[in-house]
């Protein structure tokens, strides 16, 4: 699988047929049997699934990003810096003081994208974190992975079992 800048892949497949052990390959959190894998130096990777980011609920999204960007061994000024930045693209900005017990689950979600994106990743592997979001937010969630997409050109591999998540993104 070779992916270029800018890319927008989806990865499609019944309950089951093994897209989330080829992301744990692809992203190196699961080791090949055979064969190789090969990223360009420059790559930074990055897997987001569903409640796999724990947050506090008790802090805000800011000192969530702040705690969490010290956990990635970045300093404060950049972690400010890219914070200003996905805020922005997933349309946080009137939430950035607000606890994320208070969020709802659109928000939430959104909240944990932020954070694996905190790294600036030219890959950002998305593990079926759509499926249990009500129809507006899925809208809402892919219209932020597609600016995140054009405007950092990041490559994004979505991973859902419905083609409707796909369809969203093409049209």
């Amino acid at each position: 699988i070779n992916f270029r800048d800018n890319e927008f892949v989806s990865i499609l497949g019944p309950s089951g047929s093994g897209k989330t052990t080829l992301i744990d390959v692809l992203s190196g959190n699961l080791e090949l049997g055979e064969g190789e894998l090969n990223y360009s130096p420059e790559s930074v990777v990055s897997v987001y699934k569903p409640n796999g980011i724990k947050l506090n609920k008790n802090l805000s999204i800011y000192d969530n990003m702040v705690a969490f960007g010290k956990k990635c061994h970045m300093n404060e000024v950049d972690v400010e810096s890219r914070m200003v930045q996905l805020r922005d693209i997933f349309s946080l900005s009137k939430f950035i003081n607000t606890k994320v017990g208070e969020l709802n689950e659109e928000n939430r979600v959104k909240c944990e994208m932020v954070m694996s994106l905190l790294n600036s990743p030219r890959i950002i592997f998305v593990d079926d974190a759509l499926s249990t979001l009500a129809h507006s937010s899925k809208n809402e969630i892919l219209k932020c992975l597609k600016r995140l997409n054009k405007e950092e050109r990041t490559i994004i591999v979505l991973v859902s079992p419905d083609l409707k998540d796909v369809d969203k993104i093409i049209n």
